[in-house]
């Protein structure tokens, strides 16, 4: 249970396409401010163009105090905060380093040995398959690993970066 007073994690429901603005107005209050980024590539007849969009519309996460709560809803553009039922929904820490390393923003620094071992659990933290926990069955090359996915005991073969790897 959080002491009273300390900062927690909320999710704010904001206007459509005013994520960035929000947060930038959130971030002037000296508010700690996340909204998770998502690059996409668009491509075109001759080009290509690389667009950021966010990565879930409408909504910016804040690491406030509850006392702050009247500032931050009189920020334009901002709706409400998402609930539960037990009032404003806080939101933990490791689903906001989820949706960090999702986007790529975290790269885990403490990666110095890429060499993994048959039978040895792992997280993948990039990537589509990021947040899955895993098990390697056998390794072939250094990129190329088959996992067992935990949760339903099944086998597949995927390219895995080891650096998208962290041991679990």
């Amino acid at each position: 249970m959080p002491k009273q007073g300390e900062q927690q994690w909320y999710a704010l429901r904001v206007k459509a396409r005013s994520e960035k603005w929000v947060e930038d107005r959130a971030s002037s209050m000296n508010f700690e401010v996340y909204v998770p980024i998502q690059e996409i590539v668009k491509k075109y007849a001759r080009s290509k163009r690389i667009i950021k969009k966010p990565l879930i519309t409408g909504i910016v996460f804040l690491r406030i105090h509850k006392s702050d709560f009247n500032s931050v809803l009189s920020i334009p553009y901002v709706g409400q905060f998402i609930k539960n039922l037990n009032g404003p929904a806080i939101i933990p820490i490791s689903e906001i380093d989820l949706l960090k390393r999702i986007t790529g923003e975290v790269i885990a620094s403490h990666l110095m040995n890429f060499e993994f071992e048959v039978g040895e659990n792992v997280e993948i933290i990039s990537g589509s398959l990021a947040g899955m926990k895993a098990k390697i069955i056998n390794l072939k090359g250094k990129s190329r690993i088959i996992i067992q996915l935990a949760s339903i005991g099944y086998g597949m073969e995927i390219n895995v970066e080891a650096s998208n790897l962290i041991r679990s």
